[in-house]
C-alpha cells in the first residue's frame, strides 16, 4: 500500500470518527428530549387524572414512560454491548443466534433480579479480561437498568419483568415478538430480552429468539 493509499485512508477514518460521534451526540440530545417530554406529559396527566376519574392514573403514565425507556435500553445500550462483548464472553449454544443470545444474558442479569455490580461481568464470563471501552459501556448499561428498576418500583403499582418461555411453543402475539433477526414464524427458542407487565398488563411484549434448535 502506497503512502498516498494510507493518507487517504486515514482521512476516511476521521471523517467516521467525526460522523460517529456527531451520531452519539444526536442520540444523547434526542434521548433528552424525550425524557423532558416525558415528564411534561406525567405531569400533565397527573393534573387531568386530579380532576376526572376516567383517565389513566400517574401511576399507569410513568409506566408507560418506563416501558419506552426499556425499549430504548434494549435497542440502544443492550444490542450494542452484545456486539462489543460477542468474541469475548462465552459462545452461543450451537446453531443459536450469538447476538441475540448474547443479550439475552445481558437482559437476564439485568432483570432477573435488581442488578448489582459485577452482574453483567459474571453472566458473560467477562470478570476481570474486558478491555477498558467495554467496562465503560457496562457501567452505563447497569446505571440505565438500575434507574429502571427505581423508577418503576416507585411508580406505585405491581410490575414484573416476564421471562416465561416454553422452548419450542409458537409465539404468543399478545406478550411476544420474535427479535428482527429471527424468523417469527419458527418456534420459540429463548428470551432475549423479558416483557414487562404492569398489574398484568403487557407494557412491552417480550423479545424472543426463534429457530428449530432447542437449548439441551
Amino acid at each position: 500500500m502506497t503512502r498516498r493509499e494510507l493518507d487517504i485512508g486515514h482521512q476516511r477514518l476521521i471523517v467516521l470518527e467525526r460522523d460517529k460521534a456527531q451520531l452519539q451526540q444526536q442520540v444523547a440530545t434526542l434521548q433528552s428530549h424525550q425524557q423532558r417530554l416525558d415528564e411534561r406529559l406525567n405531569a400533565f396527566m397527573a393534573a387531568q387524572t386530579r380532576l376526572r376519574q376516567d383517565l389513566p392514573s400517574s401511576g399507569h403514565v410513568e409506566h408507560h414512560s418506563i416501558a419506552r425507556q426499556y425499549q430504548v435500553l434494549i435497542e440502544q445500550s443492550l444490542h450494542p454491548l452484545a456486539r462489543a462483548t460477542e468474541d469475548l464472553c462465552w459462545p452461543a449454544p450451537p446453531h443459536f443466534p450469538p447476538v441475540p443470545w448474547h443479550i439475552g444474558q445481558l437482559s437476564g442479569a439485568l432483570f432477573h433480579d435488581r442488578p448489582h455490580a459485577g452482574a453483567v461481568e459474571a453472566a458473560l464470563g467477562l470478570e476481570g479480561t474486558a478491555p477498558p471501552r467495554v467496562h465503560e459501556l457496562i457501567h452505563r448499561t447497569l446505571s440505565e437498568a438500575q434507574s429502571l428498576w427505581q423508577r418503576a418500583g416507585q411508580a406505585g403499582l405491581a410490575y414484573q419483568w416476564d421471562f416465561g418461555l416454553l422452548p419450542g411453543s409458537s409465539l404468543d402475539p399478545a406478550r411476544q415478538t420474535a427479535w428482527p433477526s429471527c424468523d417469527p414464524g419458527l418456534p420459540a427458542q429463548f428470551v432475549v430480552a423479558p416483557a414487562y407487565l404492569v398489574e398484568g398488563t403487557v407494557y412491552c411484549h417480550q423479545r424472543v429468539g426463534t429457530g428449530l434448535s432447542l437449548p439441551e
